[in-house]
Protein backbone atom coordinates (compact mmCIF):
# COMPACT_ATOMS: atom_id res chain seq x y z
CA UNK A 1 0.00 0.00 0.00
CA UNK A 2 1.45 3.55 -1.10
CA UNK A 3 1.51 5.93 1.98
CA UNK A 4 -0.60 9.20 0.93
CA UNK A 5 0.21 12.35 -0.10
CA UNK A 6 0.29 15.09 3.19
CA UNK A 7 -2.54 16.84 2.96
CA UNK A 8 -1.30 20.42 3.29
CA UNK A 9 2.15 20.52 1.64
CA UNK A 10 1.02 17.60 -0.82
CA UNK A 11 4.40 15.81 -0.32
CA UNK A 12 4.64 11.82 0.29
CA UNK A 13 6.43 11.08 3.18
CA UNK A 14 8.77 8.57 3.34
CA UNK A 15 9.07 5.99 5.71
CA UNK A 16 10.93 6.13 8.78
CA UNK A 17 13.88 3.38 8.95
CA UNK A 18 13.75 1.08 11.79
CA UNK A 19 15.03 2.40 15.03
CA UNK A 20 18.40 0.83 15.31
CA UNK A 21 19.46 -1.93 17.64
CA UNK A 22 21.55 -1.62 20.86
CA UNK A 23 24.40 -3.85 18.87
CA UNK A 24 27.16 -2.73 21.49
CA UNK A 25 24.24 -4.08 24.27
CA UNK A 26 22.98 -6.98 22.40
CA UNK A 27 26.70 -8.04 21.86
CA UNK A 28 27.61 -7.65 25.67
CA UNK A 29 24.51 -9.95 26.41
CA UNK A 30 26.22 -12.20 23.70
CA UNK A 31 28.90 -12.23 25.36
CA UNK A 32 27.88 -12.53 28.89
CA UNK A 33 26.13 -15.68 28.17
CA UNK A 34 28.91 -17.14 26.23
CA UNK A 35 30.94 -16.17 29.19
CA UNK A 36 28.65 -17.76 31.99
CA UNK A 37 28.22 -21.09 29.46
CA UNK A 38 32.24 -21.06 28.73
CA UNK A 39 32.49 -21.40 32.99
CA UNK A 40 29.48 -23.94 33.55
CA UNK A 41 31.34 -25.96 30.93
CA UNK A 42 34.58 -25.78 32.74
CA UNK A 43 32.64 -26.97 36.24
CA UNK A 44 30.99 -29.78 34.03
CA UNK A 45 34.88 -30.64 32.54
CA UNK A 46 36.20 -30.73 36.34
CA UNK A 47 33.25 -32.62 37.51
CA UNK A 48 33.53 -35.33 35.35
CA UNK A 49 37.01 -35.58 35.56
CA UNK A 50 36.19 -36.35 39.31
CA UNK A 51 33.11 -38.76 38.73
CA UNK A 52 36.12 -41.00 36.45
CA UNK A 53 38.58 -40.52 39.03
CA UNK A 54 36.29 -42.03 41.52
CA UNK A 55 34.70 -44.77 39.47
CA UNK A 56 32.71 -43.60 36.26
CA UNK A 57 28.88 -42.37 36.23
CA UNK A 58 27.03 -44.90 38.32
CA UNK A 59 24.41 -46.40 35.17
CA UNK A 60 23.11 -44.43 32.36
CA UNK A 61 19.24 -44.91 33.51
CA UNK A 62 19.65 -43.64 36.80
CA UNK A 63 21.69 -40.77 35.76
CA UNK A 64 19.03 -39.53 32.98
CA UNK A 65 16.64 -40.16 35.47
CA UNK A 66 18.58 -37.62 37.81
CA UNK A 67 18.96 -35.19 34.94
CA UNK A 68 15.00 -35.13 34.19
CA UNK A 69 14.37 -34.97 37.96
CA UNK A 70 16.86 -31.43 38.18
CA UNK A 71 15.83 -30.42 35.10
CA UNK A 72 12.14 -30.72 36.81
CA UNK A 73 13.37 -29.10 40.14
CA UNK A 74 14.79 -26.48 38.23
CA UNK A 75 11.58 -25.42 36.38
CA UNK A 76 9.79 -25.39 39.61
CA UNK A 77 12.52 -22.98 40.82
CA UNK A 78 12.04 -20.71 37.94
CA UNK A 79 8.49 -20.70 38.36
CA UNK A 80 8.92 -20.12 42.12
CA UNK A 81 11.09 -16.86 41.58
CA UNK A 82 8.27 -15.71 39.05
CA UNK A 83 5.68 -15.54 41.81
CA UNK A 84 8.41 -14.33 44.25
CA UNK A 85 8.97 -11.40 41.83
CA UNK A 86 5.00 -10.74 41.56
CA UNK A 87 4.77 -10.08 45.10
CA UNK A 88 6.55 -6.61 44.51
CA UNK A 89 6.50 -5.82 40.59
CA UNK A 90 3.95 -7.14 37.54
CA UNK A 91 4.39 -10.96 37.38
CA UNK A 92 6.80 -11.98 34.25
CA UNK A 93 5.40 -14.31 31.62
CA UNK A 94 6.19 -18.24 32.65
CA UNK A 95 8.85 -18.11 29.89
CA UNK A 96 10.54 -14.90 30.24
CA UNK A 97 11.10 -16.09 33.51
CA UNK A 98 12.70 -18.94 33.16
CA UNK A 99 14.67 -17.59 30.93
CA UNK A 100 15.75 -15.39 33.40
CA UNK A 101 16.20 -17.77 35.52
CA UNK A 102 18.37 -20.16 34.05
CA UNK A 103 21.01 -18.12 32.85
CA UNK A 104 21.58 -15.96 35.36
CA UNK A 105 21.88 -19.18 37.46
CA UNK A 106 25.20 -20.30 35.92
CA UNK A 107 26.58 -16.90 37.12
CA UNK A 108 26.97 -18.82 40.74
CA UNK A 109 30.16 -20.76 39.37
CA UNK A 110 31.87 -17.66 38.75
CA UNK A 111 31.66 -15.76 42.35
CA UNK A 112 29.69 -16.56 45.47
CA UNK A 113 25.79 -15.80 45.13
CA UNK A 114 26.67 -14.42 41.45
CA UNK A 115 22.83 -15.04 40.69
CA UNK A 116 21.49 -12.62 42.90
CA UNK A 117 23.02 -10.04 40.79
CA UNK A 118 22.58 -11.71 37.58
CA UNK A 119 19.28 -11.91 37.94
CA UNK A 120 18.54 -8.27 38.75
CA UNK A 121 20.95 -7.48 35.16
CA UNK A 122 18.66 -9.44 32.89
CA UNK A 123 15.68 -9.12 34.93
CA UNK A 124 15.90 -5.34 33.76
CA UNK A 125 16.10 -6.02 30.38
CA UNK A 126 12.77 -7.64 30.69
CA UNK A 127 11.11 -4.67 31.90
CA UNK A 128 11.13 -6.03 35.57
CA UNK A 129 13.48 -3.81 38.42
CA UNK A 130 16.91 -4.73 39.41
CA UNK A 131 15.69 -4.83 42.57
CA UNK A 132 12.67 -7.32 42.25
CA UNK A 133 15.28 -9.40 40.35
CA UNK A 134 17.89 -9.77 43.21
CA UNK A 135 15.40 -10.06 46.11
CA UNK A 136 13.41 -12.38 44.86
CA UNK A 137 16.54 -14.54 44.73
CA UNK A 138 17.22 -13.81 47.84
CA UNK A 139 13.34 -14.76 49.27
CA UNK A 140 14.54 -17.95 47.15
CA UNK A 141 18.00 -18.79 48.63
CA UNK A 142 16.32 -17.73 52.25
CA UNK A 143 13.81 -21.08 51.41
CA UNK A 144 16.88 -22.69 49.86
CA UNK A 145 18.48 -22.17 53.81
CA UNK A 146 15.64 -22.96 55.69
CA UNK A 147 14.39 -26.59 54.05
CA UNK A 148 18.09 -27.26 54.42
CA UNK A 149 18.13 -26.08 58.07
CA UNK A 150 14.96 -27.80 58.81
CA UNK A 151 15.62 -31.87 56.78
CA UNK A 152 19.29 -31.23 58.92
CA UNK A 153 17.95 -30.52 62.08
CA UNK A 154 15.12 -33.51 61.77
CA UNK A 155 17.40 -35.83 61.07
CA UNK A 156 20.72 -35.19 63.44
CA UNK A 157 20.15 -38.04 65.31
CA UNK A 158 20.62 -40.34 62.65
CA UNK A 159 23.58 -38.15 61.24
CA UNK A 160 25.58 -37.08 63.69
CA UNK A 161 26.94 -40.13 66.44
CA UNK A 162 27.69 -37.78 69.59
CA UNK A 163 23.85 -37.49 69.64
CA UNK A 164 21.30 -40.35 69.86
CA UNK A 165 18.53 -38.62 71.42
CA UNK A 166 15.89 -39.29 69.11
CA UNK A 167 13.60 -36.71 70.25
CA UNK A 168 15.52 -33.80 69.45
CA UNK A 169 14.11 -34.58 65.22
CA UNK A 170 11.29 -32.52 66.68
CA UNK A 171 13.64 -29.28 66.73
CA UNK A 172 13.03 -29.81 63.01
CA UNK A 173 9.83 -29.01 62.56
CA UNK A 174 10.62 -25.04 63.89
CA UNK A 175 11.48 -24.22 60.18
CA UNK A 176 7.93 -25.84 58.73
CA UNK A 177 6.05 -24.19 61.73
CA UNK A 178 7.46 -20.87 60.93
CA UNK A 179 6.49 -21.71 57.18
CA UNK A 180 3.28 -22.29 58.51
CA UNK A 181 2.57 -19.53 60.49
CA UNK A 182 3.58 -17.45 57.38
CA UNK A 183 1.01 -19.09 55.72
CA UNK A 184 -2.08 -19.18 57.86
CA UNK A 185 -0.95 -14.65 59.03
CA UNK A 186 0.72 -13.62 56.12
CA UNK A 187 0.26 -9.86 57.12
CA UNK A 188 1.01 -10.07 60.45
CA UNK A 189 4.46 -12.12 59.47
CA UNK A 190 5.22 -9.34 56.75
CA UNK A 191 4.47 -6.62 59.69
CA UNK A 192 7.01 -8.28 61.91
CA UNK A 193 9.72 -8.82 59.45
CA UNK A 194 9.07 -4.73 58.53
CA UNK A 195 9.51 -3.81 61.87
CA UNK A 196 13.03 -5.92 62.18
CA UNK A 197 13.87 -4.21 58.89
CA UNK A 198 13.11 -0.92 60.05
CA UNK A 199 15.47 -1.24 63.06
CA UNK A 200 18.98 0.65 62.77
CA UNK A 201 20.69 -2.60 62.45
CA UNK A 202 17.98 -4.15 59.48
CA UNK A 203 18.87 -0.63 57.89
CA UNK A 204 22.36 -0.87 57.99
CA UNK A 205 22.45 -4.75 56.80
CA UNK A 206 20.27 -3.86 53.86
CA UNK A 207 21.19 -0.45 53.24
CA UNK A 208 18.23 1.30 53.81
CA UNK A 209 16.25 -0.24 50.41
CA UNK A 210 14.59 -2.47 52.39
CA UNK A 211 12.26 0.32 54.95
CA UNK A 212 8.48 -0.44 54.95
CA UNK A 213 8.64 -4.02 52.98
CA UNK A 214 5.02 -4.36 54.59
CA UNK A 215 3.55 -1.25 52.27
CA UNK A 216 5.29 -2.11 49.25
CA UNK A 217 4.92 -6.23 48.81
CA UNK A 218 1.63 -7.44 48.58
CA UNK A 219 1.30 -11.27 49.85
CA UNK A 220 -1.69 -13.17 50.38
CA UNK A 221 -2.30 -17.07 51.78
CA UNK A 222 -2.92 -18.52 48.38
CA UNK A 223 0.12 -16.73 46.73
CA UNK A 224 2.30 -17.24 49.85
CA UNK A 225 1.13 -21.33 49.18
CA UNK A 226 1.92 -21.10 46.18
CA UNK A 227 5.31 -19.75 46.41
CA UNK A 228 5.65 -22.34 49.33
CA UNK A 229 4.60 -25.63 47.56
CA UNK A 230 6.69 -24.91 44.07
CA UNK A 231 9.86 -24.92 46.77
CA UNK A 232 8.79 -28.22 48.67
CA UNK A 233 8.20 -29.45 45.22
CA UNK A 234 11.64 -28.79 44.06
CA UNK A 235 12.80 -29.87 47.32
CA UNK A 236 11.14 -33.55 46.68
CA UNK A 237 12.26 -33.93 43.46
CA UNK A 238 15.91 -33.26 44.40
CA UNK A 239 16.01 -35.40 47.05
CA UNK A 240 14.60 -38.44 45.35
CA UNK A 241 17.36 -38.08 42.18
CA UNK A 242 19.82 -37.69 44.86
CA UNK A 243 18.83 -41.36 46.41
CA UNK A 244 18.28 -42.25 42.90
CA UNK A 245 21.73 -42.13 43.02
CA UNK A 246 22.72 -43.12 45.85
CA UNK A 247 20.72 -46.66 45.44
CA UNK A 248 22.81 -46.68 41.80
CA UNK A 249 26.33 -47.07 43.83
CA UNK A 250 25.24 -48.78 46.33
CA UNK A 251 23.63 -47.42 48.96
CA UNK A 252 20.62 -49.23 50.94
CA UNK A 253 17.83 -46.50 51.40
CA UNK A 254 16.35 -48.53 53.66
CA UNK A 255 18.95 -49.05 55.69
CA UNK A 256 20.85 -45.69 55.87
CA UNK A 257 18.22 -43.05 54.36
CA UNK A 258 17.44 -41.24 57.34
CA UNK A 259 21.45 -40.67 57.40
CA UNK A 260 21.50 -40.33 53.60
CA UNK A 261 18.72 -37.40 54.22
CA UNK A 262 20.76 -35.81 56.69
CA UNK A 263 23.79 -36.07 54.42
CA UNK A 264 22.38 -34.38 51.71
CA UNK A 265 20.67 -31.51 53.88
CA UNK A 266 24.04 -30.95 55.28
CA UNK A 267 25.91 -30.88 52.59
CA UNK A 268 23.15 -28.23 51.02
CA UNK A 269 23.43 -25.99 54.14
CA UNK A 270 27.06 -25.85 53.79
CA UNK A 271 27.13 -25.33 50.14
CA UNK A 272 24.58 -22.27 50.55
CA UNK A 273 26.73 -21.17 53.60
CA UNK A 274 30.13 -20.73 52.75
CA UNK A 275 30.58 -17.41 51.15
CA UNK A 276 34.11 -18.72 49.35
CA UNK A 277 33.49 -21.25 47.24
CA UNK A 278 31.64 -20.04 43.84
CA UNK A 279 28.44 -22.31 43.87
CA UNK A 280 29.37 -24.20 46.89
CA UNK A 281 31.49 -26.46 44.74
CA UNK A 282 33.81 -28.61 47.53
CA UNK A 283 31.95 -27.07 50.47
CA UNK A 284 28.34 -28.96 49.62
CA UNK A 285 30.52 -32.47 48.70
CA UNK A 286 32.75 -32.01 51.82
CA UNK A 287 30.14 -31.61 54.34
CA UNK A 288 28.31 -34.69 52.31
CA UNK A 289 30.98 -37.26 52.03
CA UNK A 290 31.94 -36.17 55.79
CA UNK A 291 28.70 -37.22 56.97
CA UNK A 292 28.13 -40.00 54.68
CA UNK A 293 31.23 -41.85 54.11
CA UNK A 294 30.94 -43.62 57.42
CA UNK A 295 28.03 -45.58 56.51
CA UNK A 296 28.26 -46.01 53.07
CA UNK A 297 32.28 -46.14 52.20
CA UNK A 298 34.30 -43.47 51.03
CA UNK A 299 34.36 -44.83 47.50
CA UNK A 300 30.95 -44.83 47.17
CA UNK A 301 30.16 -42.04 48.45
CA UNK A 302 32.79 -39.69 46.57
CA UNK A 303 31.28 -41.24 43.40
CA UNK A 304 27.68 -40.21 44.50
CA UNK A 305 28.49 -36.16 45.46
CA UNK A 306 30.77 -35.78 42.45
CA UNK A 307 28.23 -37.33 39.75
CA UNK A 308 25.39 -35.35 41.63
CA UNK A 309 26.91 -32.36 41.02
CA UNK A 310 28.48 -33.15 36.78
CA UNK A 311 24.07 -34.14 36.46
CA UNK A 312 23.04 -30.79 38.16
CA UNK A 313 25.31 -28.99 36.06
CA UNK A 314 24.11 -31.05 32.97
CA UNK A 315 20.08 -30.34 33.60
CA UNK A 316 21.43 -26.72 34.30
CA UNK A 317 22.99 -26.26 30.46
CA UNK A 318 19.82 -28.01 29.08
CA UNK A 319 17.56 -25.67 31.06
CA UNK A 320 19.14 -22.99 29.28
CA UNK A 321 19.09 -24.29 25.78
CA UNK A 322 15.33 -24.78 26.10
CA UNK A 323 14.72 -21.65 27.53
CA UNK A 324 16.75 -19.65 24.85
CA UNK A 325 13.92 -21.09 22.49
CA UNK A 326 11.48 -20.54 24.08
CA UNK A 327 12.25 -17.25 25.64
CA UNK A 328 9.66 -14.34 25.02
CA UNK A 329 10.69 -11.33 23.52
CA UNK A 330 12.33 -8.50 25.45
CA UNK A 331 10.89 -4.94 25.28
CA UNK A 332 11.79 -2.59 22.97
CA UNK A 333 14.07 0.36 23.68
Amino acid sequence: MQPRPDSTTGETPTETPARPQHRGRRALGWAASLGLLAVAAAVARSRWQAVGEAGGIPGLEPAAVAVVAYLVGNTLLALNWRELVSLGAPRPPARTAVWIWSVSQLARYTVTLGQVAGRGVVARRYGLTATAGAVSTLLELTFYLSVSSALSLATLPWWLPLVRARWLAVVGAVPFLVLAATLTHPDAVLRGLSRLLDTRLGRWVTRGRLQRVDERVEVSRARLARVAGLYLANSAVRLAAFLVLLTAVGGDPTRIGLQAVGAYAVGHLAGGLVVFAPGGIGAREGATTLVLAPAMGADATLVLVAAVRLLEIAAELLLVGIARALRGPAPAG
